[in-house]
């Protein structure tokens, strides 16, 4: 069942993302009364398109917290990285490991050594 309007919480959101009380009555205008139909606008171009006086960059936020992930930033989205609890990086250049390392090998892509043999306190 499609929602009567934004919460208040959601608006609050909303005008912290940039937008003013006019457009989000635009919004409504245009169909737009609930989270999920962001998602059916697509995109932040789509979004400007639809309702006047929104900017790109505004646009985008707004998107973006519909979407339920980060705001784009220079430094890229906001994902999750799940990484084995084995896996084993360069030391020299970064270099992920294949499965089948052995602790001692060389690095599969700038040929050094890929982690430091150590001895311990007693060798």
């Amino acid at each position: 069942m499609a929602a009567k309007g934004f919460t208040t919480l959601e608006k609050n959101i909303l005008k912290s993302k940039g937008l003013s009380d006019a457009q989000l009555k635009k919004l409504a205008k245009a169909g737009i009364n609930s989270r999920e139909d962001f998602k059916t606008v697509g995109d932040a171009a789509t979004l400007a398109d639809l309702v006047a006086g929104i900017t790109k960059d505004v646009a985008a936020a707004v998107i973006a917290w519909a979407a339920g992930g980060a705001a784009p930033s220079a430094g890229g989205g906001g994902g999750v990285v799940v990484e084995s609890a084995d896996a084993v990086y360069c030391i020299h250049c970064r270099t992920k490991q294949p499965k089948d390392y052995n602790s001692g090998d060389l690095c599969v892509s700038c040929g050094k050594q890929a982690e430091p043999i150590l001895p311990c306190y007693w060798c």
